[in-house]
């Protein structure tokens, strides 16, 4: 999978800077002097509502996110902003790629195993599951309309012909029960998706339900025979590119089987009726164990986005303490380290199970405020920094130092116009695409409106 570079140089910068601004170029303007017209996408990319996941606009079609081709990260609500030439726009292919350890699940916390979505052709408001296989479908049949990929996805996996596949099901699933089989039908393929990468090996009960303590193993087992003659699934399996031959072993991976057995039941046959939590007991000192207890002070408030410091605790026996977080959904653990995921409660866990000599420790639980990530200062505009980096290059060449060529001097304190030039390719400067911040343009755009300082 292929990411933006590392931000620039101050030479790479500069020689993007040149490209800009060459004899021929135009800031915004194509090669007639008119300007590129850009459209703004914002995708909603769910399974659950996926945060830090890198949608693009796969221009070469090769399935994977260049640096070159534009592209956003998903914000918290899994929306991300992009910028497509409208001229391109019907015919444009969106990918989602989401990346384990890095992308957020709101459902199911931080997600263990990479997957790609990829939404529908022209159709730009949904990446999910769903569109991904109506996607495959069209891909694998090019005469195939939308709405027979569609008519024929939503038969496949059970669902009711009257919603569509580039619904918010998300938004629905609350208040109509059509879209919630949708978010459960969608979940499933994304676990046949992580099974297929972590070939053949063993899901994680954990991204279901958060409850590393389960195992897994029986279920799995237990349900390929259903799973055989379950034409449903199979279809959903078989629309997955990256399973290919792997279709049998990713069928173990059926949602509602695996949900059923590692938290609630999908589609429940007898209401269950909640279990009360019970308190948990102080354990009792057996015979010749000596009774221990553990120090663990209550962390202070974080921030999503800072680092936070090492979990640390103690025991009276001098036996190492263990962590785990009870809320997964705003912070996780893993050993002394502590990840922040949303802004909320972090609830985390202390304890020691104990030895020969010792009897294990009661369980020590403290609980602290994660607050959302701060935003950082509104950047400061410096036309000084845009005037290094035209004279950095010898831009001077074509259009004098200070510049006065006309075409470049129509960027003039217009950043988005610099933007629609590199977009719209205006003299070959597509290859610039996505490498640009907003800083670095706004400083270009006020240098051409004093070309005098």
């Amino acid at each position: 999978m292929k990411f933006p570079a590392s931000p620039f140089t101050l030479g790479l910068i500069a020689a993007a800077a040149l490209t800009l601004t060459a004899c021929g170029g135009g800031s915004g303007d194509s090669d007639d002097g008119s300007t590129v017209a850009m459209t703004t996408v914002t995708p909603t990319v769910m399974d659950g509502l996926i945060s830090k996941a890198v949608v693009c606009w796969d221009a070469n079609a090769n399935g994977v996110c260049d640096a070159t081709e534009a592209q956003g990260t998903t914000d918290n609500a899994g929306k991300a902003k992009l910028f497509i030439p409208t001229a391109s726009l019907a015919g444009a292919k969106l990918l989602a790629v989401v990346t384990a350890g890095v992308s957020s699940d709101t459902d199911t916390g931080l997600v263990a195993t990479s997957y790609t979505l990829r939404a529908i052709t022209g159709k730009h408001a949904v990446i999910s599951p769903l569109t991904d296989m109506t996607q495959a479908k069209i891909a694998a049949d090019g005469a195939l309309t939308f709405e027979k990929a569609q008519a024929a996805v939503l038969s496949e996996l059970g669902l009711n012909s009257r919603i569509s596949v580039t619904d918010d099901f998300i938004a629905k699933r609350d208040t109509d029960k059509d879209y919630k089989d949708a978010g459960l039908k969608a979940h499933l393929l994304v676990l046949v998706k992580q099974a297929a990468t972590h070939d053949g090996k063993q899901l994680d009960c954990t991204s279901v339900d958060k409850q590393p303590d389960k195992n897994q193993t029986p279920v799995l087992e237990s349900i390929k025979s259903e799973l055989d003659n379950d034409e449903g699934v199979r279809s959903a399996c078989s629309a997955t590119a990256s399973i290919g031959s792997d279709c049998d072993a990713a069928l173990k991976t059926k949602a509602e089987a695996v949900v059923s057995s590692c938290a609630a039941p999908v589609t429940p046959v007898t209401p269950v009726t909640p279990v009360t939590p019970v308190t948990p007991v102080t354990p009792v000192t057996p015979t010749g164990s000596a009774a221990q207890t553990i120090s663990f002070a209550t962390p202070a408030t974080q921030t999503v986005g800072v680092a936070t410091p090492a979990l640390s605790a103690t025991s009276t026996s001098g036996l190492a303490v263990s962590f785990a977080s009870t809320t997964p959904a705003v912070c996780t653990v893993s050993a002394t380290t502590l990840t922040l995921v949303n802004a909320g409660s972090c609830s985390v866990s202390a304890s020691q199970p104990g030895n020969t000599s010792y009897a294990a420790a009661s369980p020590v639980v403290r609980t602290f405020t994660v607050l959302a990530a701060t935003t950082p200062p509104a950047p400061v505009t410096s036309a000084a920094n845009g005037k290094l980096i035209y004279a950095a290059n010898s831009c001077a060449a074509c259009h004098g130092m200070p510049p006065s060529a006309q075409k470049v001097l129509n960027g003039a304190n217009n950043p988005t116009r610099i933007l629609n030039a590199i977009n719209g390719g205006t003299g070959g400067m597509n290859m610039y695409i996505g490498k640009f911040s907003t800083q670095e343009l706004t400083d270009m755009a006020a240098y051409l409106a004093t070309p005098g300082i």
